[in-house]
């Protein structure tokens, strides 16, 4: 049974557009999976370069593929002329011939991908499922309360509608599973070999697409760089930490975040001399690929740094809604989150909050609103909001 993604709405949106439609993401986000129901949907012929015979053909004569008015062409990151062949074939059959091609890794970046088809298609990121996603394989009934909490909350963002929540603990226990396990779909939908199936993901990805794909030499220097990364979500980083050259650092970093593995939050500002500048805050983009590289799966309630693990939480199910920043000034005034627009400020608080000073004077400085994440529904005097309810 195929269970619903969030980004079909988008496909849907640009699929009687000319230009191709590339969805990148990690390995086993649920990529092959999505264009073997985009065929079912919309017709067409499905192609995977994991097969020798037509990687050949893509290479060398890619229009003897062409033999339908919709061609999908999945895992083209294993062809090192992706991005030659690509715009070749759309320039060939543009408006003639729909092309939607996948790949993992940073493909378009390596493979030159992005630079070909500058105006020739639409890139989209497929990310393991989100938590809205989770929860709406889990459970019809658990889906629609979340569902609802969201909506308040995108009421209060916008038009600053104060909501009127219940708190709902099958979420919180759902949102703690999700914290362990993350959304990879082979993940979510294994009842006894989770571990070993993010075990079997963080080897391939580090190995093949990120040593393989990008020809480095270090396997265990790179291995040892991720899993610092790893002990370190929430935190801002400090290139001098580790124990690599600047380039080295920026390199690496580069590969993780242009192959969706981490992204890298910059600091808010509207160009005042007290904001930290180039001081980018981390976090991975699924808890299960993050706690594999740590081998670490313990329960959230037995975690020490269960206040990183929230602030991941609650990055992770904003990101692909807002443009998203963390605040800090050189007097120590910090705010886990910002939201640029519309101008909100976040704390994170998975205890009962004793001081909001640094939020406080976030929304003096700006005239902004604030609200805190925490782990329980409060209105004033700053609205506090369960964070599983995203």
């Amino acid at each position: 049974m195929y269970l619903p993604r969030d980004i079909e709405k988008e496909i849907a949106k640009l699929w009687k557009e000319d230009q191709m439609i590339v969805i990148k993401g990690p390995r086993q986000a649920g990529k092959t999976t999505l264009l073997k129901h985009l065929q079912e949907t919309y017709g067409g012929t499905y192609y995977t370069l994991e097969e020798d015979e037509v990687l050949r053909t893509f290479d060398n004569n890619p229009k003897l593929l062409v033999k339908d008015d919709i061609i999908y062409l999945d895992e083209v990151q294993l062809s090192p002329k992706a991005g030659k062949q690509l715009k070749f074939l759309y320039d060939t059959y543009k408006g003639k011939v729909k092309f939607v091609v996948s790949g993992s890794g940073a493909f378009d970046i390596k493979r030159e991908v992005g630079a070909k088809l500058v105006g020739r298609a639409f890139f989209l990121t497929l990310l393991p499922l989100s938590f809205r996603e989770f929860v709406r394989w889990k459970s019809r009934f658990s889906s629609r309360l979340l569902d609802h909490a969201y909506e308040q909350f995108l009421a209060y963002v916008h038009e600053n509608k104060l909501p009127s929540l219940t708190d709902y603990p099958s979420l919180k226990e759902l949102a703690y599973e999700y914290m362990v396990w993350g959304g990879y779909p082979a993940v979510v939908l294994s009842s006894d070999n989770k571990r070993k199936i993010l075990e079997s993901i963080t080897l391939l990805t580090i190995e093949r697409d990120i040593v393989q794909l990008f020809g480095l030499r270090e396997i265990r220097r790179i291995k040892n760089f991720v899993k610092e990364l790893a002990a370190s979500v929430g935190q801002i980083l400090k290139y001098s930490s580790f124990q690599l050259d600047y380039k080295t650092v920026q390199h690496y970093l580069g590969i993780l975040e242009y192959g969706d593995l981490i992204a890298l939050l910059q600091p808010y500002h509207r160009n005042e001399k007290t904001a930290i500048r180039k001081s980018p805050k981390l976090f991975f983009y699924d808890f299960g690929f993050r706690n594999a590289i740590l081998g670490n799966f313990l329960p959230v309630e037995q975690r020490e740094n269960k206040g990183a693990l929230i602030e991941m939480f609650v990055f992770r199910e904003l990101v692909e809604s807002f443009d998203l920043a963390y605040w800090r000034t050189s007097h120590g005034a910090e705010v886990d989150l910002v939201i640029k627009e519309p101008l909100l400020g976040i704390e994170i608080k998975h205890k009962r909050a004793r001081s909001l000073t640094s939020l406080k004077s976030f929304m003096s400085k700006y005239n902004a609103r604030g609200l805190v994440m925490a782990d329980h529904f409060q209105p004033s005097p700053i609205l506090h909001w369960p964070f599983y309810q995203l």
